[in-house]
């Protein structure tokens, strides 16, 4: 519970959104869109809980400029 993922600022890449796919009880962060790009890319986004077995998986959006 409670644990922070980051993904720094990708090379040569414009990532504007991310979406947030939640299973098996885990919770998505509370940020969406630009907002969860932004978190991950700075201080990081709060995944609340996180039973074990769960997953979250985040998917940016980018395209190459």
């Amino acid at each position: 519970n409670n644990t922070v993922l980051t993904d720094p600022v990708p090379t040569n890449l414009n990532c504007p959104t991310a979406t947030c796919t939640a299973a098996g009880g885990a919770v998505c962060p509370a940020a969406t869109g630009a907002a969860l790009v932004a978190a991950l890319q700075g201080a990081g986004a709060t995944v609340p809980t996180m039973p074990s077995g769960s997953s979250v998986t985040i998917t940016l959006n980018c395209t190459v400029p």
